[in-house]
């Protein structure tokens, strides 16, 4: 298993030891990493309630499919948001997300699925993240932040880790250029 770390980036990401079973912002089935076999993929983490860091990594992660947009048109990258918060992130959920910034297109998927497989998952992959100020709201809903790191993480069209950026720090051109790169 691969494993990149790197000095102020937060926790070592690792490529998925096995497939798993998640479903996207319209509801079908996604076999994760297996069914981006053949592209180059762009992973990100995020969850709908997060007042700040998902925000600006989904922003940032949108200027770089902007940039490559004629790739994306052909199927030679894809863009997945895995979400940290599978309690509250439904497929509807990540479809209003989704939706309020623009990017619910073929080329970008969210992605849910059960609490023990997302957490499985990430914690297969490495990420770091805890529930914090956990409540009861008036409504007898659980309310929360989830503290995070926030990794873009690139992958080859094998499905090799090839590089890491930091999400709120994401520079469009360069993840752009790693992108082109990759054979």
């Amino acid at each position: 298993m691969a494993l990149l770390l790197f000095g102020g980036c937060g926790s070592p990401i690792a490529e998925p030891s096995r497939t798993y079973q998640l479903t996207d912002q319209h509801g079908r089935t996604v076999m994760f990493p297996s069914d981006y076999r053949g592209r180059t993929l762009v992973v990100s983490y995020i969850y709908t309630h997060c007042p700040d860091v998902c925000i600006l990594t989904t922003s940032g992660i949108e200027k770089v499919r902007q940039q490559l947009a004629a790739k994306a048109a052909k199927g030679d990258v894809a863009f997945v948001s895995i979400t940290l918060d599978p309690r509250r992130d439904d497929t509807a959920a990540l479809r209003q997300y989704a939706e309020l910034r623009g990017t619910g297109t073929q080329n970008w998927q969210f992605l849910t699925g059960t609490e023990s497989t997302v957490d499985s998952l990430l914690d297969d992959m490495g990420l770091i993240r805890r529930r914090s100020y956990i409540e009861q709201g008036t409504s007898g809903q659980e309310v929360y932040f989830i503290d995070h790191d926030d990794p873009v993480v690139l992958f080859d069209r094998n499905g090799t880790l090839q590089d890491r950026f930091k999400g709120t720090e994401l520079e469009p051109e360069r993840v752009a250029q790693a992108i082109r790169e990759l054979p």
